[in-house]
């Protein structure tokens, strides 16, 4: 073996029928061992090896030159989360992992743990749970790369390989075999005769960059293609069981080269359409689900990759882009607007999954990362990214039953916002905070929902969602899950949109917005008359707005929900040539109560494009409660939903000199009614002591 500095042995006791932890001071007892002589593997790698001596009544014996393994109190290390650069939690068992910059702490959920400490940086680490083992390399000061296997159940380090040549990147395949990255070439790696065979070589186009195992069965390859001086990246999915590589994937759609397109037009196929960034320098729009597009300097291209989370750098020279929805796996990747390469940054498995992200410099962002609790979450705990080096390291950890979510950048502080669960996710907590430049939490607010049920309630069958904004904290906070959050028609919701651009439009004005009735019977006595502006919106005559959207045109329509932003909508549905007749009724245009709570908050803040002195008009036809400690304002509105049901919003504005919250109440069952949605939503704030 190569002479190092130092020859420490280690001793690991094997472990009993009943599977209890021999803990071992390496302090105390030193065993030591011969040094074999060196063997080669095989003909394409030469490697240096130790052998280890494994009977079931001996002790085993492995050598490692570079570090030790010992007993230590968990709480001591968790205390510094800045220097954890990776966590993953189990599954199904009590076992958590956290990768530091030499080390490896491995805690089984009491107070005591085992610390396997390196001399040299890990390059990477992957954990094998249904086995109870974790593997790792690191990469010595001579070069060379070393690949440990360790089994937390048995407290054994099982095995020990020193390579000649740099080992990138490792997974696991099956308990006894590793699919290892070396030089950009891809070969598995038999731990039991130390052998390795090469699957696929790289070339002068096409170079194996990063390798990801994922949750049913399947490895993840990153490619890089490269194209005269830039590349873009993809990936296939291997199968453990042949390790074949199939055909290219990206974001689990089969890979097609997009170029330089003309219009934007062919890829809006049905499902949405937002601007997300407008300016003089970059545009960039979410076409689909599936794709988002950028245009620089007239150029427009497609980035074929969902996002969730999509943000430009402050310098406007990159875009993050987190792929998947909700409970939906997926990864962040970092698009060069420059260059016009786009490569994957941070990638999911079956420990957790990239949620959400925002850019704190040119270089550096902030990341949810984590799937801490089933298909209930949306992230978990908060990771700095750095672009430079491509490393990630975890800087706010969530507790048990927690959810971290809703990055805000405010001046020198980012806020957090969290939910704790109970333990049959029924109940939740909302909290928020502010940490600093240094990651230390800075402020804690009071829990905004306290003990709130969520979803299904089996009493009335019906599914009630609860969302609050506070206005003067700029916090975006929900009782119910975001998973559990749809869209829905806004129906007579959309109301104030409408009046709004009728009122910019001059299709009416405040002194004179008289309609004469269309003598149409309507079976509520309200509509069977002539209306007003505010006749028709405190009664919800449909036939009103549509007059007033006839008036309009489908054109200045659309221009006005561009530019407030208002929710999706697909331009295939929702085109010049679409009816103009009850689309905010008939589904062709939807809402989330997520998107209800900000659009509120813009009307409420002076924010929209629309002459103040409309805005508050409006405002006022919305009050239906004035005390003496706050002003009560919403709308309402009952429509048809999937499969014969109901949906029903109420959604509105409270105010007070303590506070300001705008809020959505949407149910959907059977049967749901005006008076069900207010007494709902009087519940919740009530629950909040913001009104009596």
């Amino acid at each position: 073996m190569k002479s190092t500095s130092r020859n420490i042995f280690i001793v690991l006791a094997v472990v009993t029928l009943v599977l209890d932890i021999a803990y071992v001071n390496i302090d105390d007892e030193l065993v030591e061992v011969t040094e074999t002589e060196n063997q080669t593997s095989d003909e394409e790698i030469d490697v240096d090896e130790v052998v280890v001596d494994q009977t079931e009544d001996e002790i085993e014996i492995i050598e490692d030159p570079y570090g030790n393994i010992k007993e230590v109190n968990v709480s001591d290390y968790l205390d510094h989360l800045n220097e954890v650069r990776d966590v993953r939690t189990s599954w199904g068992s009590d076992i958590n992992v956290y990768l530091y910059e030499n080390d490896i702490l491995v805690s089984g959920g009491e107070a005591s743990g085992r610390l396997i400490h390196n001399d040299f940086k890990i390059v990477d680490y992957d954990v094998f749970m249904t086995e109870s083992k974790l593997t790792y390399t690191v990469t010595s000061d001579n070069g060379s790369s070393l690949i440990y296997v360790y089994d937390y159940t048995k407290d054994l380090l099982t095995h020990f390989h020193e390579s000649d040549k740099s080992i990138d990147d490792l997974v696991w395949t099956y308990n006894d075999q590793l699919l290892v990255l070396i030089e950009n070439d891809l070969y598995t790696y038999n731990l039991l005769d130390e052998t390795y065979e090469i699957l696929e070589k790289s070339n002068d186009n096409v170079q194996f960059i990063q390798l990801q195992a994922n949750y049913d069965g399947y490895i993840d390859v990153w490619v890089r293609v490269w194209e005269e001086d830039t590349f873009y990246d993809v990936n296939t999915y291997m199968k453990k069981d042949d390790l074949i590589i199939d055909d290219w994937y990206k974001d689990g759609i089969k890979y097609h080269k997009t170029e330089l397109v003309d219009s934007f037009d062919e890829f809006i196929n049905g499902y949405g359409y937002e601007v997300i960034v407008n300016n003089e320098d970059v545009s960039i729009y979410r076409l689909n689900y599936d794709v988002i597009g950028i245009e620089v300097n007239g150029q427009k291209k497609i980035l074929d990759a969902y996002s969730q989370s999509t943000e430009l750098s402050p310098d406007k020279k990159r875009l993050s882009l987190v792929t998947g929805e909700q409970d939906a796996w997926g990864a962040m990747y970092i698009y060069d607007i420059e260059s016009g390469s786009m490569t994957k940054a941070v990638d999911s498995n079956a420990f957790g999954a990239p949620k959400e992200a925002i850019w704190i410099d040119d270089n550096r962002l902030l990341l949810i990362y984590g799937y801490p609790h089933g298909h209930f979450s949306i992230g978990g705990s908060v990771y700095e990214y750095n672009i430079l080096n491509n490393e990630k390291r975890l800087v706010v950890s969530s507790e048990d039953n927690q959810e971290l979510f809703n990055l805000i950048k405010k001046n020198d502080y980012i806020q957090i916002s969290s939910r704790t669960h109970d333990e049959s996710f029924n109940h939740a907590n909302i909290n928020s905070f502010l940490v600093d430049e240094n990651y230390e939490k800075v402020e804690d607010d009071p829990s905004i929902l306290s003990d709130q049920w969520l979803g299904f309630n089996d009493e009335d069958e019906t599914w009630k969602y609860f969302n609050i904004y506070d206005v003067k904290h700029d916090r975006h906070l929900i009782s119910s899950m975001d998973a559990y959050l749809p869209s829905e028609s806004p129906a007579s919701t959309f109301n104030i949109l409408l009046a709004l651009i009728a009122l910019e439009e001059g299709v009416i004005t405040l002194e004179d917005s008289f309609i004469e009735w269309d003598k149409k019977e309507y079976s509520d006595e309200h509509w069977n008359k002539d209306q007003t502006l505010e006749t028709a919106f405190r009664n919800s005559v449909v036939w009103y707005f549509e007059a007033l959207a006839n008036a309009i045109g489908m054109e200045k329509l659309l221009s006005h929900l561009d530019q407030v932003n208002y929710t999706y909508y697909n331009p295939i549905d929702l085109n010049e040539s679409t009816p103009i007749n009850k689309f905010w009724i008939n589904r062709n245009l939807h809402i989330s109560g997520s998107e209800q709570v900000i659009f509120l908050s813009k009307l409420y803040t002076n924010k929209l494009h629309f002459n103040i002195e409309h805005v508050q008009f409006i405002r006022n036809l919305m009050v239906i409660e004035s005390r003496e400690n706050y002003v009560l304002s919403g709308i309402s509105s009952v429509n048809d939903g999937w499969q014969n049901s109901e949906v029903g919003w109420f959604i509105g504005h409270i105010i007070s000199d303590e506070y300001e919250f705008t809020f959505s109440t949407m149910i959907e069952g059977d049967y749901v009614n005006v008076e069900q949605l207010e007494v709902y939503a009087r519940d919740m704030l009530r629950e909040l002591d913001l009104i009596d």
